[in-house]
């Protein structure tokens, strides 16, 4: 082979010089933009790493904020416990002395009950120890002073300053609770115009004019010479009633059998001596005619702290007691309401 021919074979061409330089220059761009991405990721990176150095550095200060508080919440425990403990020693002296202060109440109560009933024997023992008659005159007395002083304000005490239209207008509404929501008892079929009817304790005369406007003939009975004076005054108009001072315990001045319907309301609440109650009863059964109605209010039961020694708060009923009183002086209890109360109410129906 000649020279010039080995030296064509040694030396590329242009063009494969060319293809390599070419393929040189991708190369040299691929690694450029290998680089180029190489630093795009260097640059997140470090931002990323910034970002977690700034978070690293907040949740240390949380950690240090948490540690602190957690100090404080520990601290906050033990002082709280210690607190709920001295609130359970607290809680616990209170207890026993609330035992002990309820074991005396115990007690207390035990003397006092054994004190009123002691008061209750005593008073008992007096009322009859004083006797009826005694009783009565006192009544009339008190009862008297108590006209004089303020008559409207005693026989009916919801106020002290009535007027004489208020006053009227409680006992017509008393007589349409009473005697209007029960003409069938109190009338049995009779006409009321042609009735003869008995109110015992007519005080100033509150319900009286409104009986007087139903019944055909009214007898007011009254204790306090001083009520039946201004009972007269205010229904000196009215023919149709007769007031009547009686001693406190009877009705000597009615006739026998010639009334057909008794009343008493707020009156026999007053009296303490069960003796004039029952001399009461046994003179209604004496006046009515048989068949006919007492229809009556008492005390239903012994009030605690109540004076029994007066005037104002008087005897107190069982219904069992009535029983037997009704049926000791010729009466059927028919009715009973309001046993255990002020207002206990009962219907004798003479036998």
């Amino acid at each position: 082979m000649s020279v010039v021919s080995r030296v064509a074979f040694k030396i590329p061409s242009v063009k494969a010089i060319a293809a390599e330089r070419d393929d040189l220059v991708r190369q040299v761009e691929n690694i450029c933009g290998q680089r180029d991405a190489l630093e795009h990721e260097r640059d997140e990176l470090a931002a990323h790493c910034v970002r977690l150095d700034r978070e690293a550095g907040e949740a240390l200060d949380r950690e240090r904020r948490l540690v602190e508080e957690r100090t404080q919440v520990v601290i906050d425990r033990d002082t709280l416990a210690g607190e709920r403990d001295e609130l359970r020693g607290h809680c616990e002296r209170l207890e026993r002395q609330l035992a002990e202060r309820c074991e005396m109440e115990q007690e207390l109560r035990a003397e006092l009950a054994s004190l009123n009933r002691l008061h209750q024997e005593f008073a008992e023992r007096a009322i009859e120890m004083i006797g009826s008659e005694a009783w009565a005159a006192q009544m009339r007395r008190d009862w008297d002073e108590r006209a004089r002083r303020n008559a409207l304000h005693f026989t009916n005490s919801e106020r002290s300053d009535w007027d004489e239209a208020g006053y009227d207008a409680t006992g017509e509404q008393n007589i349409r609770e009473l005697i209007l929501n029960d003409m069938g008892n109190i009338c049995q079929g009779v006409d009321p115009a042609a009735m003869r009817m008995v109110e015992i304790g007519c005080g100033a005369g509150r319900m009286t004019k409104a009986l007087a406007n139903i019944f055909g003939e009214v007898h007011a009975v009254d204790i306090s010479a001083e009520m039946i004076r201004l009972a007269g005054e205010r229904l000196a108009g009215v023919k149709n009633v007769l007031f009547h001072h009686n001693s406190g315990m009877d009705l000597r001045d009615l006739p026998t059998e010639q009334f057909d319907f008794a009343l008493s309301f707020i009156v026999f609440q007053h009296i303490p001596s069960k003796d004039v109650i029952e001399s009461y009863i046994g003179e209604v059964h004496r006046v009515l005619k048989p068949g006919r109605l007492f229809k009556f209010q008492v005390q239903g039961g012994n009030f605690e702290n109540a004076e029994r020694l007066s005037t104002w708060l008087g005897a107190g009923y069982t219904r069992a007691e009535m029983q037997e009183l009704a049926a000791r002086h010729g009466f059927e209890l028919r009715y009973a309401h309001g046993e255990g109360t002020q207002d206990f109410w009962l219907w004798f129906f003479k036998r």
